[in-house]
């Protein structure tokens, strides 16, 4: 199952689903984005999960726009989140990035994924890695599945990004397995 959500930025498309362009330089040179993370492929979590984003950060408080998709399969059960970015925070000596934002969908059938933590409205999050570019990689980027309220002890989005949760030796994040991954801080 690899169902993805089209992303399209303010400033730049992701067109046709296609594998997320390399983020350039101009991009940053826009009006008020102070960073960018995007990315798309699919990632080991136990399960393979296909995952989609493009976030652009406006300002140095974090506010972000940008749209995020995580589907799976668990046990013959869809788990399908679409949500709208609030926030993003990035480390760009780490190449690390925090998302927040709101569920916009559910279309998950897993009993697990559709509760009220779920509901449409209410904060999903994630975290990802970027480890370069190709050969200059020094290994494969990470994401996180998603995360909602109560998860590590965070309730809001704007509190996960601007908690920057990072376990040691990358923790709970999972390697994409095809696909990549990017962060620009101007």
């Amino acid at each position: 199952m690899q169902r993805f959500l089209c992303v399209s930025l303010s400033v730049a498309v992701l067109a046709g689903c296609e594998p997320a362009p390399e983020l350039t330089g101009p991009l940053l040179q826009r009006s008020g984005v102070t960073a960018i993370a995007a990315g798309e492929g699919v990632f080991d979590a136990g399960v393979p999960v296909a995952f989609q984003f493009g976030i652009v950060q406006r300002n140095a408080a974090g506010d972000a726009t940008g749209d995020l998709r995580f589907t799976t399969d668990l046990g013959g059960l869809a788990i399908d989140f679409v949500g709208s970015a609030t926030c993003l925070a990035v480390d760009p000596e780490n190449a690390r990035a925090w998302v927040g934002g709101v569920v916009t969908e559910n279309n998950s059938e897993h009993p697990a994924f559709t509760t009220a933590i779920h509901a449409v409205g209410r904060d999903i999050w994630f975290r990802v890695v970027d480890y370069g570019e190709g050969a200059n990689a020094s290994q494969v980027d990470r994401t996180t599945f998603v995360g909602f309220e109560g998860a590590a002890g965070f309730i809001t989005s704007a509190e996960y990004c601007a908690g920057r949760p990072w376990p040691d030796n990358d923790e709970r994040t999972g390697p994409v397995l095809e696909g990549n991954i990017q962060t620009m801080v101007r």
